[in-house]
């Protein structure tokens, strides 16, 4: 299973900044509480990146209030995705809502 999340453009992403071609990217995420698996499905320009989901924020951060945590993030490969017949690549970013 994969989460949403939305990705921002802060500098503090580096490479990993939001742009049109990552949409449907997996991105492993670990904020302290072991690895997490998240797909990019919306933009946060302007911010970094936004576990908006109720689901994404929970298991991310092992239960902490919203507000904000540091967190290591590894963009995994398209392929990776490819594999899990179970996401519509084509309902991704394309003006979808937050989940």
């Amino acid at each position: 299973m994969y989460y949403p999340f939305a990705l921002g453009s802060i500098p503090e992403l580096d490479y990993l900044k939001f742009r049109p071609d990552l949409c449907g990217h997996v991105v492993q995420i670990d904020c302290g509480h072991g690895p997490l698996d998240i797909i990019i499905t919306n933009s946060n320009y302007g911010g970094g990146m936004d576990l908006y989901s109720q689901a994404t924020w929970p298991i991310a951060t092992n239960g902490a209030d919203p507000g904000q945590v540091w967190s290591v993030a590894t963009l995994l490969s398209l392929f990776y995705l490819i594999r899990r017949p179970a996401v519509n690549l084509f309902s991704l970013c394309l003006g979808a809502p937050y989940f």
